[in-house]
């Protein structure tokens, strides 16, 4: 391990490595050092006096204090990043003018360096009329992109802009990918792109929009219309439609949206033609193969807005064996009716087999979950056709 090269990822996830040993496994018990490597990562050509290490990293005790803790994290920092080789103090991270900064060409390979390298290059080479070359630096940066930089720091400010930076050149490089491969008419690689980029920008409307697009050109009108679906409900809350001339174009049985009917619509027109007052209304169903967007989804924006999610279940039994196939639809038939009565519009439930259904409940307190699962089988059960079943209730949370 003596000349292992540091590897360090970011972007997604925050993971130190040399060779086959995970340096950063233990956070918790280096949490300081960590803090002091991902802030040097963050102001990676920089050379920072101490005093403003301390104040950026919000060192709390007095000025001679702090430099002293500075000194004292740098040096078990040193010692942490040169694991299993002979110890030189300056080979990762070093003291000059004053001021300390991260040695990382030589001895670090870092994700967002390299995914900002291929995405630059990529982007000069589309400029020159490259195409190919260009996808060939483009497609494996994006894959290097695999979520918010250090988002384990949601909240701390020297994290920020670059964190805003990453994700504009992969939205940016995104974009340029799927032209460039729509020139060649690459569009499995297209719906690829798209299905990994809705998981990591849920609410980022253009991979939504390409995805169906490319759904409808390949002729999967069907997966279209589900994902569309999907975006609808995702984006409920803000009560708009995002793309409503999709929509139009799914009802009306085209096989694909033409590029001339793009622009810039008068909002009097877009209102109209959402025409929200019109919208059904009541709970959705979804399939099994949609819950799991939806829960990523969900839990996504509870973890942003320091929230629970609740999983619930409401299982359906049927106690006879005699049952007809007829009665035992108009028992399932009965429950979704109970769902329509007894849940927000903004739960979203799936059907995960004939008689088990999942319901996803956020912006919610744990108390009010009971109560909804009480409401459930009280008003399942208030009639008297329905002796002969039972409904079972259970939940956790995600």
């Amino acid at each position: 391990m003596g000349n292992a090269m540091l590897e360090v990822f970011t972007l997604g996830k925050f993971l130190v490595r040399k060779e086959d040993e995970i340096l950063s496994e233990h956070q918790s018990h280096a949490s300081k050092l960590w803090e002091l490597f991902q802030y040097f990562l963050s102001k990676t050509s920089e050379t920072l006096p101490p005093d403003q290490i301390i104040k950026d990293l919000d060192f709390d005790m007095e000025l001679l204090d702090s430099k002293n803790t500075l000194e004292n994290r740098i040096f078990r920092l040193r010692k942490l990043l040169a694991a299993g080789e002979e110890y030189r103090a300056d080979k990762y991270i070093y003291f000059r003018n004053g001021g300390y900064g991260l040695r990382w060409k030589k001895s670090c390979w870092v994700d967002f360096m390299a995914f900002q390298e291929g995405c630059e290059k990529g982007e000069r080479l589309a400029r020159s009329g490259k195409k190919m070359d260009s996808l060939d630096c483009i497609l494996p940066a994006l894959d290097l992109y695999q979520g918010d930089y250090l988002n384990n720091n949601a909240n701390t400010h020297w994290a920020v802009p670059p964190r805003v930076q990453y994700r504009q050149l992969y939205l940016e490089s995104f974009n340029l990918a799927c032209d460039l491969l729509a020139d060649y008419q690459e569009f499995q690689k297209i719906e690829d792109l798209c299905q990994r980029a809705v998981q990591i920008e849920p609410f980022e409307e253009r991979p939504h929009y390409i995805l169906i697009e490319t759904l409808l050109k390949r002729g999967h009108k069907r997966k279209a219309r589900q994902h569309y679906n999907f975006v609808q409900t995702l984006f409920a809350e803000q009560g708009v439609d995002p793309f409503p001339e999709l929509g139009k174009t799914l009802l009306d049985g085209e096989s694909s949206f033409p590029r001339s009917t793009r622009g810039v619509y008068n909002l009097d027109q877009i209102k109209k033609e959402i025409n929200l007052n019109n919208s059904p209304n009541g709970i959705k169903i979804v399939p099994p193969h949609l819950c799991r967007y939806f829960a990523e989804t969900l839990y996504r924006r509870c973890q942003r807005d320091n929230e629970k999610l609740y999983l619930a279940s409401v299982a359906l039994e049927f106690c006879h064996s005699d049952f007809t196939e007829e009665e035992e639809d108009r028992h399932i038939s009965s429950l979704q009716q109970t769902f329509q009565e007894s849940l927000r519009n903004c739960d979203i439930i799936c059907e995960w087999t004939g008689q088990q259904y999942l319901i996803l409940l956020s912006s919610i307190k744990e108390r009010k979950v009971l109560d909804i699962l009480e409401r459930i089988k009280d008003k399942y059960h208030a009639g008297e056709e329905h002796t002969g079943t039972i409904i079972n209730t259970s939940y956790r949370i995600i």
